[in-house]
């Protein structure tokens, strides 16, 4: 009995030796950024600064002494935002390894606002409210979950038309409200414009999670999260990287387009394509590459009701460049490195997953 006694306690302690070892071997793989923010000419610390890395849930607000200390930073390739309005927003690129500790200080500049004079007319009224209507459809999409999203400040937003261009800015960053999936979006959209039917946009995104009323909330936010991440572009990268996009409802094929292949095969037919995948420059980026234009449908899901091109989820995508760089869990390294069509491109704002989202959470 003694022994047996003895033998448990033995277990025991190697179980809490085990366990503190996890938790230590865990926070050395999480690095943090910490410094001060200043006016550039005052020299006065900044409080309220906005510092996020950029498309993730990962950041922090600087207190009045102008400290901050964004914490639990996963190994990746970041873009540092630091934004206050009133100031010019400072963007750093930066790759973060294992267990670092990162010291960045900055002095921001005031941002000159030139200002014109402006002359409101009701027809100018009526006209405003409908480019921010076609803004929002074009924007945050038309999907189920965009349908709820809500810009906070529209008032920030200013349109213009010209030649068959339009284009929107916005002196200060967007507030958006997305309460299918739980957050709260800050956006610095840096350029909006629409020409000849094709849709650019780009900017920097902050996620804020937001604190869900009860315990059923938070699980319809993490199923919403969930359906938005299933059948997405992220999902089918992610799958490719395992070399299980068959397996988890992906069919993928290309389109004949080489003058070789068009004497063999009909004009327009589909063909199965390898899709190359080597290591990236860092240990956590792979480089994917194919050739034409890859054809992507998820048959785990019919497309919602509102898609206007049918119930089947198809996709096109194309590389501008000859390959793309991708993060072990599918994130696209630059979001315009990959032109996508049909479902994938539908999909906006209102769809939108930080990168640092978990499926499997």
């Amino acid at each position: 009995m003694v022994r047996i006694k003895m033998f448990l306690a033995i277990i025991c302690f190697l179980v809490q030796i085990l366990i503190c070892f996890i938790g230590i071997s865990f926070t050395q793989t999480k690095s943090s950024i910490v410094g001060s923010v200043t006016d550039k000419f005052s020299k006065q610390p900044l409080e309220n600064v906005d510092m996020f890395l950029d498309n993730t849930t990962i950041g922090d607000m600087s207190d009045k002494n102008g400290r901050y200390e964004i914490k639990n930073i996963p190994p990746g390739r970041y873009t540092l935002i630091v934004s206050l309005i009133g100031y010019k927003v400072e963007k750093i690129p930066l790759e973060i390894m294992t267990g670092e500790k990162i010291v960045r200080n900055f002095q921001l500049q005031i941002k000159i606002f030139r200002f014109q004079p402006l002359e409101v007319t009701a027809e100018k009224a009526r006209g405003w409210k409908k480019n921010l209507k076609r803004f929002e459809k074009l924007f945050i999409g038309a999907s189920q979950f965009a349908g709820r999203c809500k810009i906070l400040n529209p008032e920030i937003l200013d349109f213009s038309r010209a030649a068959g261009v339009f284009l929107a800015s916005a002196d200060a960053p967007l507030e958006i409200d997305n309460p299918a999936l739980g957050y709260r979006i800050r956006f610095i959209l840096d350029e909006f414009k629409v020409s000849n039917n094709e849709l650019s946009y780009y900017g920097q995104t902050q996620f804020k999670e937001k604190k869900p009323e009860d315990e059923k909330e938070r699980e319809q936010w993490q199923k919403n999260r969930r359906t938005a991440y299933m059948g997405s572009l992220r999902h089918f990268l992610a799958s490719v990287l395992k070399r299980r996009s068959k397996t988890e409802g992906f069919v993928v094929s290309r389109l004949v387009d080489s003058q070789k292949e068009k004497k063999e095969k009909a004009p327009g037919l589909l063909v199965t394509t390898p899709i190359k995948i080597e290591n990236g420059a860092l240990p956590f980026e792979r480089v994917l590459s194919f050739s034409g234009r890859l054809q992507v449908e998820y048959t785990r899901e019919r497309a919602e009701e509102n898609y206007p091109q049918g119930e089947n989820r198809i996709s096109w995508i194309e590389l501008p460049d000859s390959s793309v760089t991708v993060d072990t869990s599918g994130n696209l390294l630059y979001r315009d490195a990959v032109k996508q069509y049909g479902y994938w491109a539908w999909k906006r704002v209102g769809d939108m997953l930080p990168t640092d989202y978990k499926p499997n959470r």
